[in-house]
């Protein structure tokens, strides 16, 4: 499955983190989301390919 978020929906006081493991960190640490994280997400929209539904 592919998804594709939009930079904008992402929270203010969330920042890219680079390097060996690329991450998303709130700037107090508390939360930290990196490959093979689980997380919740909202469907804002479907798009139907013709070979497949995205």
């Amino acid at each position: 499955m592919k998804i594709v978020f939009f930079i904008q929906l992402i929270p203010d006081d969330m920042e890219f983190q680079s390097g060996d493991m690329p991450n998303y960190t709130t700037s107090d640490g508390s939360v930290k989301i990196q490959k093979d994280s689980e997380v919740r997400l909202k469907i804002i929209g479907t798009r139907v390919d013709a070979t497949e539904i995205v």
